[in-house]
């Protein structure tokens, strides 16, 4: 079973059906959308009346239909019924956190904000989102006062169109100011192209995407950079390689990302990010997950660095040759 976001907030899920035995080379897959609002029982109840249906032909093929009986009003029952939308297929999600903690000598404070709409159909695929976050530190121990904040802000947008079972193009836009990465205002957009070596139907089974994008941007920087800019307007491209597959073993992940400046070819970053979750056995599994990047496209580093205290909190962007880290 694999599954993955639909538009409208819920999942859809695939069932793959893989015979072993006596029914070796047969395979069937079935499809379960759920809605946001539904419950986890209805669901189960849904998915257990297609797994019947499924199974039923199984014990017919091997002279034992039997011994399955098929019930309907229960499944029937818990199957979302259609209704209207008043929002025209538009889904809104708004999320706030907020997060604080302090004692004698400190305090720390923490608040996000997060908006987004987006709408999707077989025909485009049309999202939005906006984010707002801040950060403080205060301290006052022994004669020694520091206050420190971190705040960042950014807008997203994104229209995806299918030009094939295969292919997919895209036209995107954002703009983001960041105190830590000595951004007062940049404004990017483009265009992208995607090839899918596997038709997206089967997207919750496997993927091997190939995507390229080009970008415009424009950066306002907040102090003088190392490169003794105030503001520059350059151009980028990207690409991205990604597979995707989930198999009866587990699921494996790995992407490749590469991109520069058409400015200066040595001003790029290549990352590689990979996930594998194994079954071991019942009950037990192994999730291996990691991150690598060469990084050499810094270009709103300060001239002016960082002081101590901006770098023992990470409250700037420090100077770096690569980026890694790992779980198990």
């Amino acid at each position: 079973v694999s599954s993955r976001a639909t538009g409208g907030g819920g999942r859809q899920h695939t069932l793959t059906f893989l015979c072993r035995d006596a029914l070796a080379g047969i395979e069937d897959t079935l499809t379960l959308v759920t809605r946001p609002a539904e419950s986890d029982r209805a669901v189960d109840q849904r998915a257990a009346q297609s797994m019947r249906a499924v199974f039923a032909r199984y014990l017919a093929r091997l002279d034992r239909a039997a011994e399955i009986t098929i019930g309907g009003a229960a499944a029937a029952a818990a199957a979302p019924s259609a209704t209207h939308d008043p929002w025209g297929g538009w889904v809104f999600r708004t999320n706030l956190n907020a997060w604080g903690s302090g004692q004698s000598s400190n305090r720390s404070a923490w608040l996000q904000a997060w908006t987004s709409a987006s709408h999707v159909t077989a025909t485009r695929k049309v999202t939005a989102s906006a984010y707002l976050n801040y950060s403080e530190n205060r301290y006052d121990y022994s004669g020694f006062r520091y206050f420190s904040a971190s705040r960042s802000r950014g807008t997203n947008t994104r229209w995806v169109f299918p030009l094939g079972d295969r292919w997919s193009g895209a036209l995107q836009a954002s703009a983001y100011a960041s105190s830590f990465s000595n951004v007062d205002l940049a404004v990017s957009g483009g265009p992208a192209i995607e090839w899918n070596l596997f038709p997206y139907e089967e997207a919750t089974r496997r993927q091997l995407r190939f995507a390229l994008t080009g970008i415009l941007e424009h950066a306002d920087y907040t102090r003088l950079t190392v490169f003794e800019k105030t503001a520059e307007t350059l151009a980028q491209e990207r690409l991205d390689v990604t597979l995707d597959r989930t198999e009866t073993w587990g699921r494996a992940e790995l992407a490749l990302s590469f991109s520069h400046y058409f400015h200066d070819f040595e001003r790029n970053r290549l990352q590689a990010y990979s996930k594998l979750g194994l079954r071991l056995a019942q009950g037990l599994s192994l999730n291996l997950t990691g991150n690598l990047a060469r990084v050499r496209n810094q270009l709103s580093l300060p001239a002016a660095g960082a002081t101590s205290e901006e770098i023992l909190l990470q409250r700037r962007l420090l100077q770096t040759d690569y980026e890694w880290w790992g779980s198990v």
